[in-house]
């Protein structure tokens, strides 16, 4: 089933990693990261990782961040690593 993948088996937590950085570089910390916050999406000819349950997310100003904030954003960077 799996031999004919083209893409490693870590693919999907690859492409977590990268959207959880875009997601960061907009100045939001998902606050809830956990595997059930993910989905494959197989709907079109694109096949991608998608972040869901957002509701706890928080969104912040470039610049504008407290020590507090700081940390949700490195405990999330560290918790991907």
């Amino acid at each position: 089933m799996f031999l004919d993948e083209e893409l490693p088996p870590n693919a999907i937590l690859i492409e977590s990693r990268e959207i959880l950085d875009d997601i960061q570089h907009r100045g939001s910390a998902h606050t809830d990261l956990k595997p059930r916050d993910m989905t494959v999406s197989l709907a079109d000819e694109w096949e991608r990782v998608l972040w869901i349950d957002l509701n706890s997310a928080q969104t912040f100003l470039e610049g504008d961040l407290s020590p507090r904030q700081r940390r949700w954003f490195e405990e999330e960077y560290d918790m991907m690593d």
